[in-house]
C-alpha cells in the first residue's frame, strides 16, 4: 500500500495506522467507505463513495490529477478516516512551482467540473479529533505538496473548525480565498405552515400561480425511472439551454451524473419533469440521501405562461414532496444565485457559508505566489500553465 506511517501512542491508546491508497484501492473501498460515512458527520452526499469515486474516474485522467487518498485505520484494520485528496502542479511562468493538494470534487482554478459543497475530511465520530491529527501529522510527514485548498467548506461545521485550528498549530498561513452562501429549508411542521412564513409574493411564484399554469390544460407529473436518465438529462439540458444558452450537464459532467446515479439506490433520485399538452414544460433535479434532499439543477421555458415563473413553480412541488417524505429533515438549496437575483434567500432563513481555504506550508518561499494570485484574472491565466 505504501507510504504506510503508525502515529505516536500519544495520539491514542492503540497507535493508528496513516497511508496513502491506490486508485484500484479506492475503487474498492465503497462498503467501507459508506460504513465510514454514516458513522460521522460528514455529507451524505458530497462525501459519498459514489459521488466521489464518479468525479476521480471522470476527471483524473482528463486533468492529470495524482490520486492523495490518506486512509486511517486502527489496530485491527477497522477504518476509521478518509482525507480524499488529489495532488496537480501549477508553473507560474517559471518564477515558482506550486504543487496543489485539493479535496477530490472540484478543480479550483484548474478547469470547470460539477460543483461539490459541504467538501471536507471523513472521520468516525467518536474518533473525530484523533483521526484528523493523524491525517495532519502525515500530511505534515510528505514534503511533496505546498498548499492545500478545501473548496466549499461548511464554515459553520466543526470540521472547519478543526482543520483551522490543525493548520495553524502546524504553522500554515491560512487564507479564505473565496466566500459563497446557500440556502437550506427546515422541513419540520406542516408545508402549510412553511407556506405562512414566506413573503406574499414569494407564496405566491411558488404555489398560487398553479391554478393559473393549469389553465393552459392538466399539469402531468413524472418520476423518471432509472432506465430514462440518459433522456431526462438530455431534457434537462435543453431545458437549461432555452435560459442560459447551454446546456447544464453535457460531455463529462453528464457522464458523471450518470455513473454517480448508477450507485445510489433508485428511491434517492428525485429527476422530475412537468409536462403540458404533450411538452415537457420544466425537469427538476433532486438527490436525497441522509434525510436531507437537495436541489442539484433545473430547466424549464422562459415564456410558457406569461403570469408564471415555471423553475419557482416546479420548485414549489419539490418542496411540498420534501414535506410528504417522512424522514426528509431539509430541503437544501446550495449556493449559486440566480440569474438575476439571488431568489433563494426568500425560501428560507437558514443560511450556510461556504468558504474556499487555502492552507499554505510555511516551509515554502511565498513572496511571489501571493503577490501573483491578487493580480486580474487574465494575468493570472497568463502566468499560470497546469501540469
Amino acid at each position: 500500500m505504501g507510504n504506510a506511517i503508525v502515529t505516536p501512542e500519544a495520539l491514542s491508546a492503540e497507535p493508528l495506522v496513516v497511508e496513502k491508497l491506490t486508485p484500484s484501492q479506492f475503487q474498492s473501498l465503497q462498503a467501507e467507505w459508506s460504513e465510514l460515512l454514516a458513522n460521522s458527520h460528514g455529507n451524505a452526499l458530497f462525501l459519498s463513495w459514489a459521488w466521489v469515486w464518479s468525479w476521480w474516474s471522470t476527471w483524473a485522467k482528463l486533468l492529470n490529477l495524482e490520486l492523495y487518498l490518506v486512509c486511517v485505520r486502527d489496530q485491527q484494520g477497522k477504518l476509521l478516516g478518509l482525507a480524499p485528496l488529489y495532488r496537480h502542479q501549477v508553473n507560474y511562468a517559471g518564477l515558482t512551482v506550486v504543487t496543489r493538494l485539493q479535496c477530490i470534487g472540484n478543480a479550483w482554478k484548474l478547469a470547470p467540473t460539477v460543483r461539490s459543497e459541504y467538501i471536507g475530511f471523513i472521520a468516525e465520530s467518536e474518533h473525530e479529533l484523533l483521526v484528523y491529527q493523524a491525517i495532519w501529522q502525515f500530511l505534515q510527514s510528505q514534503q511533496d505538496w505546498d498548499e492545500l485548498v478545501l473548496c466549499d467548506m461548511d464554515k459553520s461545521s466543526r470540521s472547519f473548525r478543526i482543520m483551522s485550528a490543525l493548520a495553524r498549530i502546524h504553522s500554515c498561513q491560512l487564507h479564505p480565498a473565496s466566500i459563497d452562501f446557500g440556502i437550506r429549508v427546515p422541513v419540520s411542521g406542516d408545508f402549510s405552515s412553511y407556506l405562512k412564513s414566506l413573503g406574499r409574493n414569494t407564496r405566491l411564484k411558488l404555489v398560487n400561480r398553479r391554478s393559473r399554469l393549469a389553465e393552459l390544460g392538466p399539469i402531468e407529473h413524472e418520476r423518471v425511472s432509472k432506465d430514462k436518465y440518459v433522456t431526462f438529462f438530455q431534457q434537462l439540458n435543453q431545458l437549461h439551454a432555452t435560459r442560459w444558452g447551454k446546456g447544464c450537464y453535457v460531455g463529462a459532467s453528464e457522464r458523471f451524473h450518470l455513473q454517480m446515479l448508477s450507485y445510489l439506490p433508485s428511491e434517492s433520485a428525485h429527476c422530475l419533469l412537468l409536462r403540458q399538452r404533450g411538452e415537457v414544460i420544466s425537469a427538476l433535479y433532486d438527490l436525497e440521501l441522509g434525510g436531507v434532499r437537495y436541489n442539484l439543477q433545473a430547466g424549464y421555458l422562459q415564456d410558457h405562461h406569461p403570469k408564471v415563473s415555471l423553475g419557482t413553480l416546479h420548485l414549489g412541488y419539490g418542496l411540498e414532496q420534501a414535506w410528504q417524505t417522512p424522514d426528509c429533515q431539509g430541503y437544501d438549496l446550495l449556493a449559486g444565485g440566480g440569474k438575476h437575483s439571488f431568489y433563494k434567500q426568500h425560501l428560507g432563513k437558514a443560511r450556510t457559508p461556504f468558504v474556499t481555504l487555502q492552507i499554505i506550508r510555511a516551509s515554502k518561499a511565498w513572496r511571489l505566489y501571493p503577490l501573483i494570485e491578487k493580480l486580474p484574472s487574465k494575468w493570472r491565466q497568463w502566468l499560470k500553465r497546469s501540469k
